[in-house]
């Protein structure tokens, strides 16, 4: 049986540097007092887009340990690549098997989720356990695709409007519509 384990090594915030004036604007907010609580909703909103996508947001290590892969070729004589969850993946630090270690020539395609094509000298070993680090997410608010942007920005605007412990009319467990439209339009499959 093939286990699946991914661990996040290291994570970037890509909101420290950030200038808010988007964020202010979107919700029209003229002044800079409450600038740290808008970069703790941004982070907290960052957080639940990765969870509700299944995808990082902020640019993240992550090292991904797969029991029992088989190397070896499939029945149309192709070489088995590994799929890397929680993309976008940006790089790949290396990919192991326990004995030889890869740092260059490594391939990822353009497919979501992304696939890494295993190089020559891990192909061909039969069932190993197979170590990769990657890094997946996007380095600051700028690099992030204006859907993500979107997303973020109604959700952090969710949280800043209901930041009372008592919400007046409706009900406390419902999501916006354009919240649950950008939420679906950005997922990505869970991980088995």
């Amino acid at each position: 049986m093939t286990t699946l384990d991914i661990q996040e090594v290291s994570r970037d915030d890509p909101f420290a540097s950030m200038d808010l004036t988007p964020v202010r604007e979107w919700l029209r907010i003229s002044h800079t007092d409450e600038d740290d609580a808008l970069k703790r909703y941004m982070a907290a909103a960052e957080r639940q887009a990765s969870t509700w996508c299944h995808a990082s947001m902020a640019q993240t290590t992550l090292k991904l340990t797969i029991e029992d892969f088989n190397t070896n070729k499939d029945s149309r004589g192709n070489y088995a690549g590994v799929e890397l969850p929680r993309g976008p993946v940006s790089s790949v630090t290396d990919i192991t098997d326990g004995t030889t270690t890869v740092t260059t020539g490594l391939v990822l395609d353009n497919r979501m989720p992304q696939r890494l094509t295993l190089p020559d000298s891990l192909q061909g070993n039969g069932d190993v356990e197979i170590v990769v680090e990657y890094v997946a997410g996007y380095a600051s608010w700028t690099a992030m695709p204006g859907q993500i942007q979107h997303l973020l920005l109604l959700a952090m605007a969710q949280m800043y409007t209901q930041r009372q412990p008592v919400v007046g009319g409706g009900s406390v467990s419902d999501v916006p519509w354009t919240l649950s439209a950008a939420i679906a339009g950005s997922q990505r499959e869970p991980m088995p």
